[in-house]
């Protein structure tokens, strides 16, 4: 995930949602925890990524700080883990040299294709399962809402009434005109 000013993008997403509003999204975790990533990189024979930028939330506080200063409260990043396939050992050799870091630099520079493919694939090979070529890719969760409301100047916070183990209502009071809203749909547990 790549801005040029995180905190104003955010921002603006912020002024997009309704009060109360939520955005959830995923982001990389670092290259070296990313196999998905690293593992295609080193087997060509690269060090690191031409642009780091994919990668640019990995470090949780930072998307925390992010989050916070644009105005969203309850920021969670919260971490993931999944083996990615392709398929074989064919298939995931093509899709990694079309996609992620060393896709964007066989993209930019079609001519080493022919040098960093048959790597990529006996790396691949080695992993064990030509059947079934899996890599592990790390991303980060990222929860986060609108608690705070501007409604003419004024600010207003929802106040929230649950019963644990039932469906419970979500009211929200808006100061600006003292209408009440009713939200069915929020579960609790305790």
């Amino acid at each position: 995930m790549s801005f040029n000013d995180p905190v104003a993008a955010f921002s603006n997403f912020r002024r997009m949602l309704k009060p109360h509003g939520r955005i959830a999204f995923s982001c990389w975790q670092a290259l070296q925890e990313n196999e998905l990533d690293r593992f295609p990189l080193v087997a060509a024979g690269f060090r690191t990524a031409a642009d780091e930028s994919p990668f640019s939330f990995s470090d949780p506080k930072h998307v925390h700080t992010v989050l916070t200063t644009a105005g969203f409260e309850t920021v969670a990043v919260k971490p993931h883990r999944e083996l990615v396939t392709s398929g074989d050992v064919e298939a995931m050799t093509r899709v990694l040299l079309k996609v992620g870091p060393l896709g964007k630099i066989v993209r930019e520079n079609p001519t080493i294709q022919l040098t960093v493919e048959p790597k990529l694939r006996k790396a691949l090979a080695d992993l064990g399962d030509q059947a079934r070529a899996q890599l592990t890719a790390s991303i980060w969760i990222v929860t986060a809402r609108v608690l705070l409301s501007t409604n003419n100047g004024r600010v207003s916070r929802p106040i929230v009434e649950a019963r644990a183990g039932r469906k419970s209502p979500l009211v929200a009071l808006d100061t600006s005109d003292r209408k009440t809203s009713v939200d069915q749909s929020v579960t609790t547990t305790s």
